[in-house]
């Protein structure tokens, strides 16, 4: 079973770029979890988001070979709960990239405001064939980035 965190791709630039979008849904505001926080996102699920928009841009990158797996982040600031109905806006820049991983500053905001920032996050590739079935993950992009701007 696969859960995909990512709505949209909207916008991605090979090796630099990728905006797209999560929406929050009434069940993942209500998941049992400690400390529940009836009606929000769970924080853990807004970090997955986060991560698998950054996959996308790597997966796209290198032509479907590689997936990214993170390895260290410097920071991660969350700033506010993200309710149930709310569109998160993601973004991922590239600040270094190389054959064999990248590092990657994003955020996320809900209507302007940002939600969470994840400063310095470092990765490496692994093969997608090991991960993944490669035409899945063709499938799935190609659903999601179906009105996005590549470049």
């Amino acid at each position: 079973m696969r859960f995909i965190f990512v709505d949209a791709i909207s916008c991605l630039r090979k090796n630099r770029y990728i905006r797209g979008s999560k929406s929050v849904s009434f069940e993942e505001g209500f998941i049992s979890r400690p400390y529940a926080k009836n009606g929000f996102l769970p924080r853990t699920l807004l970090m997955e988001s986060i991560a698998q928009m950054a996959s996308w841009l790597v997966i796209y990158s290198t032509d479907f070979s590689f997936q990214p797996v993170i390895a260290t982040v410097k920071q991660i600031e969350l700033s506010a709960d993200v309710r149930v109905g709310s569109v998160i806006d993601i973004e991922c820049s590239v600040t270094n990239w190389s054959e064999d991983g990248a590092v990657m500053d994003c955020t996320g905001s809900v209507e302007g405001r940002t939600v969470i920032k994840v400063c310095h996050s470092a990765m490496f590739f692994m093969p997608l064939e090991q991960l993944q079935d490669i035409d899945e993950a063709r499938a799935d992009f190609a659903q999601l980035a179906r009105k996005a701007d590549i470049s």
